[in-house]
């Protein structure tokens, strides 16, 4: 009988703290989608010294962006914001963008954008 209520407690634990794990992974995974903007914020910045404004290209860009499970492909702009990213997930559903002057946004927000801190 004590083992009985003993898996019960664990198991009721253990249904607690499954949303919260998931949304510290969520965070870990959106991660990488500021890092590759990052990225992006940098080359659009070097591309506009050269030539005096940004790039919608991604051809004109000094890098090259591997591909990501998390994430769809990156798509930039010529105007703010110039970097945004998609979460290809059918669980999280959201897209991060990146200005020209460095401030990371989320769309959907409230929801999981501001779980994972955007």
């Amino acid at each position: 009988m004590e083992v009985v209520i003993v898996v019960m407690i664990i198991a009721t634990l253990a249904a607690l703290a499954m949303p919260r794990v998931g949304v510290v992974i969520e965070r870990n995974r959106s991660s990488e989608g500021v890092g590759i903007l990052t990225a992006l914020l940098g080359s659009q910045t070097r591309y506009q010294l050269e030539f005096g404004d940004f790039t919608g290209d991604p051809a004109n860009l000094d890098i090259t962006i591997p591909g990501s499970s998390n994430f769809f492909a990156p798509t930039i702009a010529a105007v703010d914001p110039i970097a945004s990213i998609e979460r290809n997930s059918t669980l999280y559903s959201y897209t991060l963008s990146i200005t020209s002057a460095g401030t990371i946004s989320c769309v959907p927000s409230p929801g999981i954008c501001t779980k994972i801190g955007y």
